[in-house]
């Protein structure tokens, strides 16, 4: 009598294995569809870079011909956002703000912030609130390139005729770009 109940009971335990390796297998094909599906949505998106208080997004080629000009954006978002979307540009406001891109073209993002600062060969002016442009960039150096350096957002705050109170944040911002020569091509 027990071998025949032992019987019944593994019985009962085959359907449920096999539902069970069913249940996995489907699972591992709906999410590899699922991530197939995100990738072919947006093949050229870029990414989206948000530290603490701050995002932003480096519109510029992955890869570029050397010594060819390429322009592209950075579009950006601050918590300076709240204060004002207003540059200085119109001097009667009471908030307003300065935004612009001190640029580096390095070979590695080892440079200490100093050292970054001193190889500085351009700097870019935001045209609006969110967008900064880059215009005129070539490189000489085939390889690993990157476009390194600084976004200062400064926010000003009137508090009378005399007095101005200002809000400084700086971000380091890279963009990594791969330099190929043509003629080797």
């Amino acid at each position: 009598m027990k071998t025949q109940k032992y019987k019944v009971e593994m019985s009962i335990l085959k359907p449920l294995i096999s539902i069970k390796s069913f249940m996995c297998l489907f699972l591992i094909a709906i999410l590899s569809v699922s991530c197939e599906e995100k990738s072919q949505k947006c093949p050229d998106c870029q990414i989206i870079y948000s530290p603490d208080n701050m995002s932003y997004i480096f519109d510029f080629p992955d890869t570029v011909y050397k010594n060819k000009e390429y322009s592209g954006v950075i579009i950006y978002k601050n918590v300076l956002d709240t204060i004002t979307k207003k540059l200085s540009n119109n001097l009667d406001s009471i908030r307003s703000r300065d935004i612009y891109y001190t640029l580096a073209k390095t070979q590695t993002l080892k440079h200490s912030d100093n050292t970054l600062t001193k190889m500085a060969v351009d700097t870019f002016a935001a045209i609006d609130y969110r967008t900064i442009p880059l215009f005129n960039l070539k490189f000489e150096k085939e390889g690993v390139n990157y476009i390194d350096g600084f976004i200062t957002d400064i926010g000003y705050i009137k508090k009378d005729t005399d007095s101005v109170r200002m809000i400084t944040n700086e971000f380091r911002v890279a963009h990594k770009v791969v330099v190929i020569d043509r003629d080797k091509q």
